[in-house]
């Protein structure tokens, strides 16, 4: 998985959040002397295992601040009231279509396979002839409240051939179409490559 960019800037915000929500905890707990009375539940007062809690209540900060980012990051994000908020869709899962290609008068059925969380996002392409992965996305959210995600990816064909492409898609109620185009030689069209549009629906 790799990191994604948001048009919107969010993520401070959140991570402010998180920081303030591990600092209370560590206020409450301090206020409720947990530490001490730790100590007085094992009968601990010296000795190695008194060094050993020292040290885990002296890592006990890092240890509130990274449980708290991981929950938000792999879970608490999706909840639908906070994408209200940050407007962040949950696109994982698994998603069908097809492709419509200006150069096939076929449509193409495709498969893609999203991977995300909170920071990162893979998303995997799959059809009859062709494999493709992301390497870089940004999910953009316009003034008029429109969602868009906009990735490059690269694609490997059957013959194991490579080459760069890009897609934008819009994103509606667990749809997604937009255009897409790559860099793939055409013969007899020097330098235009291929484009064309892309239809999925969210199984």
């Amino acid at each position: 998985m790799h990191t994604y960019s948001l048009s919107k800037n969010f993520r401070e915000i959140v991570n402010t959040i998180l920081v303030s929500s591990s600092i209370l905890i560590l206020l409450i707990l301090e206020y409720l002397q947990c530490e001490d009375r730790m100590y007085a539940f094992f009968g601990i007062e010296q000795g190695f295992w008194y060094v050993i809690c020292k040290v885990f209540w002296g890592l006990l900060p890092f240890s509130i601040y990274g449980g708290v980012t991981f929950v938000y990051n792999h879970y608490v994000w999706r909840w639908k009231l906070l994408q209200n908020w940050h407007g962040v869709p949950d696109l994982a899962g698994r998603w069908e279509g097809v492709v419509v290609s200006e150069l096939k008068e076929q449509d193409v059925p495709i498969m893609v396979i999203v991977e995300q969380t909170w920071t990162k996002i893979k998303i995997r392409t799959k059809t009859a002839k062709a494999r493709a992965y992301s390497d870089s996305a940004i999910i953009e959210s316009t003034e008029s409240g429109e969602i868009y995600v906009r990735y490059s990816f690269i694609n490997v064909d059957e013959n194991n051939v490579s080459y760069q492409g890009y897609n934008r898609l819009r994103f509606a109620e667990n749809e997604l179409a937009g255009n897409y185009f790559t860099e793939k030689e055409i013969p007899g069209e020097c330098g235009r490559g291929s484009k064309g549009k892309i239809y999925l629906q969210k199984e």
